[in-house]
């Protein structure tokens, strides 16, 4: 038994370093997508780095700019499949993952559970019959026409669906398939990545249909395997675990969760941050363990153990405290549309922690501009605030005129840039897309244990300042 890969990535190779040695050091062949909107030449780096000597084999497939809820990233893992049907000749399964995995258990462990499983494993949900988006279109996604990204033109988006809606238009999956729905990640049998590739080449009315279609990673494979595979071949039972909140923000992984993944059920975990370097280290050296290698690494983790059972009994007595019911106060803080916060020093001579309020207000203005809202974040100081009172009072002042005033205040407060190299703004953009939480408090030790709690409810690092 084989596990082969295949990796969809955007990142730098510089990231891809870790999750491509350990894969490669335990014999698996790895077929990447490297996009092509991405940078640098991943061939050039893997040779450099000595990988072409690793047991396991690496080929790049014919790349192409993927566009996130478009055709593109269903065209690069096809574009991957006939880079294994053209190069590999031994591999039994193939997984498909992202460059943002990374292994939890040895790949040789996960080849056992395959050769007892004998089955596909892919989420594929009777889409027709159930309902399995929690949030947004589903059945619309394939009945309609999509020419507009929503991320990026909203406004046509809709508008092309209030239109389509209104001239009744229905389009019908080719093939006579059932549409079914479900996660992007799945680990298939050899034959069946064949049966997909060989029905998409004979009937060219596939990629007609589904280029137009909204989201289709999360349809297009899926509805093949369920009109292809009998039911009782299939399992949905994945292989990789992904985590979000409740409002959809995926949980990265840091150094610090090192132990919680090692007692992980799944064998592959998504996201693992990029800064985390102590933790990609640690388990990339896991994928090419063997089982009894692996299980004498568990058996020595007794430092970990006893993290996570301290872990868990003070999380327990944060429930039992109810400092959970702050969650319920969060939502007063989302990033909603015409959503003004305001952060108040304390003095215009001792601000709070002025760096990170700088780098805050830097990366809120980003994703402003990046997501085109009406939102902003001011910072002034108590004299500020009493000198725009002062200059208000007694005046007829709209919501917009008020809006002014803080702008023109907000443009005497020098924000310095403070971008660099080593900070990774996307982490920290996606840690505030949805939510800014503010800790005020006198005593430091008010927020024993609230933060771990929250990271692990929230799925992302918390900013504070006491």
């Amino acid at each position: 038994m084989k596990v082969s890969f295949v990796l969809l990535a955007h990142e730098k190779p510089e990231q891809l370093k870790d999750l491509l040695g350990s894969l490669l050091s335990a014999g698996s062949n790895v077929f990447v997508h490297h996009d092509a909107s991405s940078g640098g030449d991943l061939s050039a780096a893997v040779a450099d780095w000595g990988y072409d000597q690793l047991p396991g084999n690496i080929y790049f497939a014919e790349r192409v700019k993927v566009v996130w809820g478009e055709w593109s990233i269903v065209q690069a893992t096809l574009n991957c499949m006939a880079a294994i049907q053209q190069h590999d000749v031994d591999s039994d399964y193939f997984m498909l993952i992202s460059g943002s995995c990374m292994p939890v258990k040895p790949i040789q462990l996960l080849e056992h559970y395959l050769a007892e499983s004998g089955q596909d494993h892919i989420e594929a949900v009777n889409a027709e019959k159930n309902k399995w988006v929690t949030a947004g279109l589903q059945k619309q996604r394939w009945s309609k026409y999509h020419f507009f990204n929503w991320r990026y033109q909203t406004f046509w988006f809709d508008w092309s669906l209030k239109l389509q809606r209104k001239l009744k238009i229905k389009r019908a999956i080719p093939l006579n398939h059932t549409a079914h729905m479900g996660s992007q990640w799945w680990c298939l049998r050899r034959s069946t990545v064949f049966s997909v590739l060989d029905l998409y080449r004979s009937h060219p009315a596939l990629k007609k249909f589904y280029r137009r279609t909204w989201v289709p990673d999360e349809l297009f494979f899926q509805t093949m395997v369920a009109n292809l595979i009998p039911n009782e071949q299939i399992s949905d039972e994945l292989i990789t675990r992904y985590k979000f909140n409740n409002w959809g923000i995926p949980r990265v992984y840091y150094d610090d969760d090192y132990p919680e993944l090692l007692g992980e059920n799944r064998f592959f975990v998504r996201k693992v941050s990029y800064r985390a370097h102590q933790l990609r280290d640690r388990l990339a050296r896991i994928a090419p363990l063997d089982i009894s290698e692996f299980a004498n690494l568990l058996e020595g983790a007794e430092a970990e153990r006893l993290y996570l059972e301290e872990r868990s009994a003070m999380l327990r007595g944060i429930e039992q405290h109810r400092w959970h019911n702050a969650l319920r106060y969060l939502e007063i803080l989302r990033w909603n549309s015409d959503c003004h916060v305001i952060m108040i020093d304390r003095s215009r001579v001792a601000p709070i922690n002025k760096a990170l309020m700088e780098d805050l207000y830097l990366k809120s203005k980003v994703l402003h501009l990046l997501q085109n809202r009406n939102c902003e974040l001011s910072r002034l100081s108590l004299p500020l605030v009493g000198e725009l009172v002062a200059s208000l009072d007694g005046k007829y002042t709209t919501s917009r005129s008020f809006n002014s005033f803080l702008r023109f205040y907000q443009a005497k407060v020098r924000w310095p840039a403070l971008l660099s190299a080593e900070h990774n703004h996307w982490d920290f953009l996606k840690s505030i897309y949805s939510k800014i939480v503010v800790f005020v408090y006198d005593e430091e030790h008010a927020l024993e244990g609230v933060q771990a709690f929250l990271k692990d409810k929230l799925g992302s690092e918390l900013y504070h300042d006491p």
